[in-house]
């Protein structure tokens, strides 16, 4: 996807204006009536504190208006990273004018916009249009002046369920959203210079690792801290070196972020992650706030054994038309997950788009007739669906999956997230999510995080993001993922805070304590939840260690105790909290919901606003009912700035589409455009197919049957091999084939071996567990890793050395001796890759004991138990290789 085809934070405004020439900009072209422009920007800064999960980030963009004439209803939209909450907003116009946000009721921030506007004054309007994506209306900005954006949030980071560490996000782009747009959607150009991204870390523990996924980096590992953000943020030099902390800062200041920055961060012990539960007093002596992560892995089910997994496996497959960039991705995904499966599980896939299908009308039995039909179909996948229409695919998996009690349901969705209607899809999957566990993979640099994290987070499972690119350690996270899946067992929490449970509570007053969000959803061994209880007494009043305890889905109830931590420095966790009990307001699952249910609804809403507003203007949070206003410095007036969250009705009836900017970076408005069902690549009625349909015929010509490169066979085929080379992180050379002008049996060694694939080894595994490597290329390539004679060893240890050369065991021992290569090579050269190939892995040993027990009247009943015999010859394999490393 080319950059200007993503939407990125800009301040922009609709009158036109005339070319005007600027000495670091060149010139603003004459835009069309109603036409969206933005303004220069200038420079971009985003500044981080990282204290353990604690983020906090404060972006300061800087705009100028070189035009002759005032800029009226100037609009600055900005991404955030999803839960995240606003803490500040202040905004400079011109040389004299400073307005700082003020959360108010919506109503009054709105009218106050308006009538200063009216009244040409300087004024900032906040609007919420998405809980990823905000508004800024700015108001008039005079001409030759500048405008100065600063805004400050807070959220907790996500945790990399591959490594422990933990991962920051900066959204820098939206990607384009399928379906009805919120009002006012634009977007305007990318940054030309003047970006910086600084960040400062204290942890735990000794930090080992700060990297980024995403950008190059400079890091200092150990660089102290600053004692405060100001300082920090202004630049001041810190002090001695401790292990605990570390900074980063984005290596080249005038490069352009086409996707999201992704900087990830590993300590030595890892209790940044662990489950805990700590306390912070209010400012104000009001009273104080308790946060409590919950990790399930780590408190409960430590010891997890996923090889007796017999479940169901689904596949939510999206096939839109913006998975275009995304498609080669997604078959990759696909192909490495359909060879992960367990053997005794049951397996389905639902492609989808505008419409959905089926690859069965149910789930069907692991084996290799149906793993060579999904890894055929998975091969075809094409983004030609129309539009996004995830909450259908969701609803139709009621139809088609095996409701037995005793065989659970794992759903797992791969998609690029780009809707609107996020509130709906989440909904749903927390309606359905005691029969179902759901897990969600992200696809592209432009995510919703929203989307994916609502999904996995309310459907009991958890969600990843993975890059565009193949390169990178993203399939080893896909596969923990599916990993999580095969665990047996879900857990219902509840937690007891030693304090008295609310219950009658008279109107007009609050409860004890309040917990958000007030539905815990199912916890899988992957899963990472923080609940936060705002309780009206000081700390003292709290007892010294908290109690959780879980129900599985086999009624066995675990119980374990956590210290209770009392804190004075972290103000952020108050925000957090707020923001939480917001999102319950809005989603309508809170502790109001819960009790005044009964109330007329006249009543219940009056109850529920003041509620909110009474939670926003405390703790400035905005939302639904909730607003900034921007109150003028010098006058004292309240100009104003809002935060509005439009209705799902609203969204629908009031908006509409923009295109895409053009190359001069202008963004074009047009009634009729964007991604609505008018858009030339939309259509409803986009052919779906099934393959197991009568008359099935793919659409794409290079798979008819009579093709060069369709091959009944399929992709288990020994002789297949891909049109389009898959390759492993870090592989710069294709997989060889037979048939590749560089295959010749008589090249050296050295050079074929570094033509051997991780990803292309992987592939050839059968459903059963069995590398099939009889293609001469592929196994050449594998045994030139090894010194001559290692077959001839490892089959002397596995049967009679009396038995005479010709004889048939002997043949029959070739295959479980390639496996058992196989393993030594993947083990050892590719030990870095062990998220990605261990569920292979296993299968491939369970499938090589099997084998070997055919041979133990031979040799192996003299030698030890089976495994003990498999490990052995592993040994002796890896042995081999690791002379001819040596040699080489």
């Amino acid at each position: 996807m080319d950059v200007l085809d993503k939407l990125q934070s800009g301040l922009f405004f609709t009158p036109s204006i005339e070319a005007v020439a600027h000495a670091h900009l060149g010139s603003i072209e004459k835009a069309e009536e109603h036409e969206d422009t933005p303004l220069p920007l200038l420079s971009l800064s985003v500044d981080v504190d990282i204290q353990s999960r604690v983020s906090t980030t404060k972006v300061t963009q800087q705009f100028t208006n070189p035009s002759e004439s005032a800029a009226q209803n100037a609009r600055y939209i900005f991404p955030v990273y999803d839960e995240s909450v606003i803490t500040s907003f202040r905004c400079w116009v011109g040389p004299s004018k400073m307005l700082e946000g003020i959360v108010k009721p919506k109503e009054v921030a709105r009218a106050e916009f308006q009538h200063a506007v009216s009244q040409k004054k300087a004024a900032v309007l906040v609007e919420e249009m998405t809980p990823e994506i905000f508004e800024t209306n700015v108001g008039n900005i005079p001409p030759h002046s500048f405008v100065r954006v600063e805004i400050a949030y807070t959220n907790l980071l996500k945790i990399d369920n591959c490594t422990g560490g933990l991962v920051l996000t900066i959204p820098t782009s939206i990607a384009p959203r399928y379906g009805a747009a919120p009002e006012q959607y634009t977007q305007s150009t990318l940054p030309a210079e003047g970006l910086r991204i600084n960040i400062q870390a204290s942890m735990s523990d000794a930090i080992c690792k700060m990297e980024s996924r995403s950008h190059p980096i400079s890091v200092e590992l150990g660089a102290v801290a600053h004692q405060s953000f100001q300082q920090f943020t202004a630049g001041a030099a810190s002090g001695e070196f401790d292990p605990s902390k570390a900074r980063a800062s984005l290596s080249n200041n005038s490069t352009v972020l086409d996707r999201d920055f992704v900087l990830f961060i590993l300590s030595a012990a890892g209790r940044s992650i662990e489950s805990q539960a700590v306390a912070e007093s209010h400012s104000d002596d009001s009273g104080c706030t308790v946060a409590v992560t919950i990790n399930p892995g780590s408190l409960f089910l430590s010891n997890i054994d996923t090889e007796g997994f017999n479940g169901e496996i689904i596949f939510i497959v999206d096939q839109s038309d913006s998975m275009n960039n995304k498609i080669r991705a997604l078959r990759d995904v696909t192909n490495v997950l359909l060879r992960s499966l367990p053997e005794d599980c049951h397996f389905n896939i639902c492609s989808f788009g505008s419409t959905h299908s089926w690859l069965w009308p149910a789930s069907q039995s692991y084996n290799q007739d149906s793993l060579q039909i999904a890894t055929q179909h998975a091969a075809l996948f094409n983004a030609y669906m129309g539009g996004t229409e995830i909450l259908g695919a969701l609803q139709s998996v009621e139809s088609h999956y095996n409701s037995s009690e005793n065989v659970p349901t794992n759903v797992i969705v791969l998609t690029d997230g780009e809707v609107w209607d996020v509130d709906s899809v989440t909904e749903y999957v927390r309606s359905t999510s005691s029969n179902i566990r759901y897990f969600a993979l992200g696809i592209g640099d432009l995510v919703s995080h929203r989307l994916v994290e609502g999904i996995g987070k309310q459907g009991g499972g958890y969600a990843e993001v993975v890059s565009e690119s193949v390169s990178g350690s993203w399939q080893g996270r896909v596969i923990q993922m599916l990993k999580a899946a095969m665990t047996p067992s879900r857990l219902r929490c509840e937690v007891d805070l030693g304090l008295p449970i609310p219950m009658d509570i008279a109107e007009g007053e609050l409860p004890f304590y309040i917990q958000a969000p007030y539905h815990i959803p199912p916890l899988g061994t992957f899963s990472n939840l923080t609940l936060y209880y705002m309780v009206q007494s000081n700390l003292d009043t709290l007892p010294e260690s908290i109690i959780v305890t879980a129900t599985t889905d086999y009624d066995e109830i675990l119980i374990a105790q956590m210290p209770l931590r009392k804190s004075t420095n972290s103000p952020a966790i108050h925000h957090l909290a707020a923001k939480a009990l917001m999102a319950d307001y809005e989603s309508g699952h809170s502790w109001i919901h819960s009790h005044y249910h009964n109330h007329n609804p006249t009543t219940f809403q009056q109850i529920l606003q003041r509620e909110a507003e009474q939670l926003g203007q405390k703790w400035s949070i905005t939302g639904k009912w909730t607003s900034y206003v921007a109150v003028d410095h010098d006058s004292q007036e309240s100009h104003e700035a809002s935060l509005y969250q439009a209705d799902r009705e609203e969204i629908r009836s009031s908006s509409h589409n923009r295109q895409l900017g053009s190359p001069g970076g202008f963004c074009d408005y047009n009634p009729d455009g964007g991604f609505s069902p008018t858009s030339p690549g939309y259509s409803p009625n986009s052919p779906v197919y099934m393959p197991n349909s009568p008359g099935f015929s793919p659409m794409s010509p290079e798979f008819a049957p009579n093709s060069p490169e369709y091959s009944p066979a399929g992709m288990d085929s020994p002789n297949y091999m891909p049109t389009t080379p898959i390759r492993s992180p870090g592989d710069t050379h294709n997989i060889c084939s037979p048939s590749s002008p560089s295959f010749s049996p008589g090249v050296e060694r050295k050079h074929l071996a570094k033509e051997l694939s991780l990803l292309g080894i992987l592939q050839t595994q059968s459903a059963e567990g069995e590398f099939q490597l009889s293609d001469t290329a592929t196994r050449y390539l594998l045994e030139s890793q090894f010194m001559l004679g290692v077959e001839e060893q490892l089959i002397h240890g596995l049967v009679s050395e009396d038995l005479p050369e010709e004889h048939p065991i002997r043949l029959q021992a070739y295959p479980a001796i390639l496996n058992i290569i196989v393993i030594a090579y993947v083990t050892y050269r590719h030990a870095e890759s062990k998220d990605l190939w261990e569920l292979q892995i296993a299968k491939a040993r369970r499938w090589a004991i099997k084998t070997l027990a055919g041979f133990e009247r031979f040799a192996i009943g003299e030698k030890g138990g089976l495994k003990e015999v498999l490990s052995s010859l592993e040994k002796i394999a890896i042995s081999r290789l690791l002379d001819n490393m040596q040699t080489v």
